[in-house]
């Protein structure tokens, strides 16, 4: 069906990173980050857009999209979030799902909301001010 094809398509341009492994989690937070500010800047944050404009509209939308690519990307982000506790840099107490709501949500207003581009700056804020709240 249409909504099928259309969330494949942004699943196959908006493909996650291997969860980064900078040996720090800021380092780590910063290349999702980056990465997500990229694909939101381009061609797939535009099908985002797109997408997000129609989920009223189409039910099923969402569970597709959640699927191809809230759930990959969370995969990678909660590789992050692990490796952040186990080094000692992150909170052991601090909810993950929360936790990649705080770190991506700002993109999606920017993007989404706002019809900007994450410029390399915000990105580097964005992150300071996630890792201010989880920071162990």
């Amino acid at each position: 069906d249409k909504e099928s094809l259309v969330v494949s398509a942004l699943g196959e341009v908006w493909e996650p990173l291997v969860a980064p492994d900078t040996g720090t989690l800021r380092g780590d937070v910063l290349a999702v980050l980056r990465d997500a500010a990229g694909h939101m800047n381009g061609t797939p944050g535009a099908l985002l857009s797109s997408v997000v404009d129609e989920m009223p509209r189409h039910a099923q939308l969402f569970d597709l999209y959640t699927s191809a690519v809230i759930g990959p990307w969370s995969e990678v982000i909660h590789t992050v979030f692990t490796r952040g506790v186990e080094r000692g840099e992150m909170r052991a107490d601090v909810d993950n799902q929360l936790a990649t709501d705080a770190m991506m949500g700002p993109l999606v207003s920017i993007c989404i909301v706002r019809g900007q581009k994450v410029a390399p700056r915000q990105v580097e804020v964005l992150a300071d001010v996630f890792l201010g709240g989880v920071a162990a």
